[in-house]
């Protein structure tokens, strides 16, 4: 945003697409408990294949700089390369793996509560989460604005609550999608508005991104209703569809990495400043495709790779053998 002139076209499209999109982690992780919330297994396999798959991806990225761009990585991240949990390579697989082992936990709530008390939690949870620090401006909750395990606790709760009651069922799809383009526009307009004020009185912008947060109202209502209008529309399983299911997170993990990011793609697209705005909405939009085309193909690869080595049968018998050791000495101690 650095290189687009404040109040210009393009600066207005540029910040309407980041208001459109800034919803997409909140939706990632309501999705976790719409679909979890059924789950009648907790298979710790799954977790296990999604670290291997962060670990691998680090490491041959870590590596492949190191050789290739001599001076890019020192041995220092080489290491945090072989902890991407501990170091917080993705913040959000490190958030999903602390929610990973609260799901049974938050499915014993949301099949235990009644409707009432999940309705009156949410409203508690959406008030203290999400309306006071948008109106202090401080993370008064220690939420990280949305980048912790504990936002996408309650955003699983949310997607669960979605899956088990159907919330306004009655509200037309189109509807939804009004709800959500409404509050995407009160987002987007929002940076103007404080930006003027802040600008006419302290001579500076301040909290014009106030709203441009995950625990932010109007990005967290908007996701709402995108899960909602999304969960109506019914799509057949088709093998387009569940290939692009499977190398999603890949594709996250590949264009989020630091080595990624600081080598190849900053300031990468500064020339598109220069763009008329219409073009700059296409050129944006075409470039998010190109990349998930490019990403996911080296996923796709990633995959076969994995299902070559029968990556995941060898840590399901891993998981078995525990499972039954463990049963075994419960049965022991019993005797």
């Amino acid at each position: 945003m650095k290189n687009v002139d404040q109040f210009s076209a393009n600066y207005g499209v540029a910040r309407f697409l980041e208001a459109a999109a800034y919803g997409a982690v909140n939706c990632y992780a309501m999705i976790s408990g719409f679909v979890g919330v059924t789950s009648k297994k907790h298979k710790y396999t799954n977790i296990v294949m999604l670290w291997l798959q962060v670990f691998v991806v680090c490491v041959v990225i870590a590596v492949t700089f190191f050789i290739v761009v001599p001076g890019s990585v020192v041995i220092k991240g080489i290491i945090k390369s072989f902890f991407p949990v501990a170091f917080t390579q993705y913040w959000y697989f490190t958030a999903y793996f602390l929610l990973f082992f609260a799901m049974p936990i938050l499915n014993h709530i949301l099949n235990g509560f009644t409707k009432k008390q999940l309705v009156n939690t949410f409203v508690i949870l959406f008030v203290l989460l999400s309306i006071l620090p948008t109106c202090f401006y401080r993370d008064v909750f220690i939420t990280q604005f949305g980048y912790s395990g504990l936002w996408l606790m309650i955003l699983y709760l949310a997607g669960g609550y979605i899956r088990l009651y159907n919330p306004f069922e009655k509200v037309k799809k189109r509807y939804l999608a009004i709800a959500y383009l409404i509050f995407t526009i009160i987002t987007w307009c929002s940076k103007f508005i404080i930006e003027l004020i802040t600008l006419k009185i302290l001579d500076r912008a301040f909290g014009d991104d106030v709203l441009y947060q995950y625990t932010s109202p109007t990005v967290l209502l908007a996701s709402v209703a995108l899960v909602i209008l999304f969960s109506r529309i019914q799509l057949k399983r088709t093998k387009v569809v569940s290939l692009l299911a499977s190398v999603s997170f890949g594709v996250y993990i590949l264009h989020e990495n630091p080595l990624i990011v600081s080598n190849i793609l900053m300031n990468r697209f500064v020339s598109y400043a220069n763009l008329n705005w219409a073009i700059l909405s296409l050129a944006v939009i075409g470039t998010a495709i190109a990349f998930y085309i490019i990403c996911g193909m080296i996923e796709y690869i990633r995959i076969k790779i994995f299902e070559f080595l029968k990556i995941k049968n060898r840590i399901a018998n891993i998981e078995v053998k525990l499972t039954e050791k463990i049963a075994g000495f419960k049965h022991q101690e019993d005797l």
